[in-house]
Protein backbone atom coordinates (compact mmCIF):
# COMPACT_ATOMS: atom_id res chain seq x y z
CA UNK A 1 0.00 0.00 0.00
CA UNK A 2 1.29 3.56 -1.04
CA UNK A 3 0.73 6.68 1.08
CA UNK A 4 1.16 10.13 0.98
CA UNK A 5 2.37 12.50 3.62
CA UNK A 6 0.75 16.27 4.20
CA UNK A 7 2.30 18.01 7.22
CA UNK A 8 3.88 15.18 9.16
CA UNK A 9 0.84 13.01 9.10
CA UNK A 10 0.02 10.07 6.83
CA UNK A 11 -2.59 10.67 3.75
CA UNK A 12 -5.50 7.82 3.88
CA UNK A 13 -5.36 6.28 0.94
CA UNK A 14 -9.29 7.12 -0.01
CA UNK A 15 -7.48 10.49 -0.04
CA UNK A 16 -5.03 9.87 -2.55
CA UNK A 17 -5.05 9.67 -6.34
CA UNK A 18 -2.20 8.01 -7.58
CA UNK A 19 -0.68 9.78 -10.96
CA UNK A 20 1.47 6.60 -12.82
CA UNK A 21 1.67 6.33 -16.36
CA UNK A 22 1.25 2.28 -17.21
CA UNK A 23 0.41 1.28 -14.17
CA UNK A 24 -3.17 -0.59 -13.56
CA UNK A 25 -5.45 1.46 -11.46
CA UNK A 26 -3.72 5.25 -11.74
CA UNK A 27 -4.72 7.66 -13.67
CA UNK A 28 -1.83 8.14 -16.45
CA UNK A 29 -1.19 11.70 -16.38
CA UNK A 30 -1.34 14.52 -13.77
CA UNK A 31 -4.16 16.54 -15.56
CA UNK A 32 -6.10 13.42 -15.46
CA UNK A 33 -5.41 13.29 -11.63
CA UNK A 34 -6.55 16.80 -11.18
CA UNK A 35 -9.59 16.34 -13.02
CA UNK A 36 -9.80 12.77 -11.09
CA UNK A 37 -9.88 14.21 -7.45
CA UNK A 38 -12.04 16.05 -5.33
CA UNK A 39 -10.87 18.99 -3.35
CA UNK A 40 -8.53 18.67 -0.41
CA UNK A 41 -6.98 15.83 -1.95
CA UNK A 42 -3.94 14.48 -2.36
CA UNK A 43 -2.45 13.03 -5.89
CA UNK A 44 0.54 11.09 -5.27
CA UNK A 45 3.13 11.94 -8.63
CA UNK A 46 5.22 8.30 -9.72
CA UNK A 47 8.75 9.35 -10.59
CA UNK A 48 8.86 11.34 -14.32
CA UNK A 49 8.76 13.95 -16.33
CA UNK A 50 5.16 14.99 -17.41
CA UNK A 51 4.99 17.42 -20.27
CA UNK A 52 1.44 18.31 -19.86
CA UNK A 53 -0.57 21.57 -19.75
CA UNK A 54 -2.27 21.93 -16.40
CA UNK A 55 -5.40 23.70 -14.61
CA UNK A 56 -5.61 23.60 -11.34
CA UNK A 57 -9.14 24.49 -10.95
CA UNK A 58 -9.53 23.00 -7.05
CA UNK A 59 -7.51 23.05 -3.63
CA UNK A 60 -5.37 19.63 -4.48
CA UNK A 61 -1.76 18.81 -3.34
CA UNK A 62 0.84 17.13 -5.68
CA UNK A 63 3.10 15.15 -4.24
CA UNK A 64 6.34 13.14 -5.23
CA UNK A 65 5.89 9.57 -4.92
CA UNK A 66 9.58 9.13 -4.10
CA UNK A 67 9.98 12.63 -2.60
CA UNK A 68 11.84 15.76 -3.97
CA UNK A 69 13.81 15.60 -7.32
CA UNK A 70 12.10 12.52 -8.70
CA UNK A 71 8.92 14.77 -10.67
CA UNK A 72 9.29 17.12 -13.39
CA UNK A 73 6.59 19.02 -15.25
CA UNK A 74 7.35 20.92 -17.86
CA UNK A 75 4.75 23.41 -19.73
Amino acid sequence: MRVAWRNGTVVAPSDVVRVAPGERGAVQTVEAGIRAAAPGQTLLVAPGTYSEDLLFDRDVRLVADQGPGNVTVKW
